[in-house]
């Protein structure tokens, strides 16, 4: 029994179809971050996408939550203001890399979450 997704398409950016032959209208692309120059390589290929289905580009950054430890200098209060710094530092970086790189040619907004990466790219 086949089915209608062929992955990866024919041609670059084909129509996705589902089973019943419908047209999946895509609005927004989640391009998760961490930086690296992995991601920030392929940023280029996420733009052509979103161009291609006339859809906007969420850009999501995750700020990994610290261990927690048992060290008597370090207290919960401290550790909220160090993830508070790395979230507000997150942003700045967001805007700094991928502005430039996408020049407006989609809609983009910029995320950045508290948590568990893999949970929180799931739980967008």
């Amino acid at each position: 029994m086949g089915t209608l997704i062929r992955f990866p398409p024919q041609r670059p950016f084909d129509d996705f179809r589902c089973q019943v032959g419908n047209v999946i209208k895509i609005r927004r692309i989640l391009f998760p971050t961490d930086f690296s120059p992995y991601s920030i390589g392929v940023l280029g290929f996420a733009v052509d996408f979103a161009l291609k289905l006339k859809a906007s580009l969420v850009i999501h950054h995750v700020v990994e939550d610290l261990p927690l430890t048992q060290h008597p200098t370090v207290s919960i209060h401290s550790v909220d203001e160090i993830l508070d710094a790395a979230e507000k530092r997150a942003r700045e970086k967001l805007r700094e890399k991928f502005e430039k790189m996408i020049r407006r040619r989609v809609p983009v907004s910029y995320l950045v979450t508290r948590g568990t990466p893999f949970l929180e790219i799931i739980r967008v």
